[in-house]
This record gives structure tokens, C-alpha cells and sequence, in this order.
């Protein structure tokens, strides 16, 4: 079995964008049920990983989401869940 892994938000929008703007497609990514666990290891670190493998900046891409979610928690956009 095959798994097809994709980003939460595509790689070009991601180099190209301000974190603000990425931020807000994780934040639509998130809401479309597409990201089943709202978790930061499995959405960012985990499933972006995998769909930007291969990427020549795969440092940059997995660090920008990451900022674009705390920059959403930052706004109370998301919290954590502390139950």
C-alpha cells in the first residue's frame, strides 16, 4: 500500500508568502477537515515532512509553518487543549 502525503499548505506558498498569509491556508486546512489530528507534530512535522521530501529547503519549509502556527495560537486562532 501506498500513502500519498500532502502538505498542509503547498511549498511554493510557502517560500513565497509572509508567515501571516501562510498562517491563514494552515488555519483553512485545518477547518476543511483535512487534517483530521489538530496536532502540531502531525500536521507540521509529520505530514509535511513526507509531502516536502525532497524539497532543497525542507529546512525552511517545515520552520515556516510551524511559525504559522504559532503565530495562529498567538491570535487565539488556536489553543491547546489542556484536557
Amino acid at each position: 500500500m501506498t500513502f500519498t502525503y500532502h502538505a498542509p499548505v503547498p511549498a511554493q506558498q510557502v517560500r513565497e508568502l509572509p508567515i501571516r498569509d501562510v498562517a491563514l491556508l494552515l488555519l483553512k486546512h485545518l477547518a476543511s477537515g483535512n487534517g483530521r489530528a489538530l496536532q502540531l507534530n502531525s500536521i507540521v512535522r509529520s505530514t509535511a515532512a513526507r509531502a516536502y521530501e525532497g524539497e532543497p529547503d525542507v529546512g525552511r519549509l517545515l520552520d515556516n509553518p510551524a511559525d504559522a502556527w504559532s503565530w495562529l495560537e498567538s491570535r487565539a486562532l488556536l489553543a491547546r487543549d489542556r484536557t
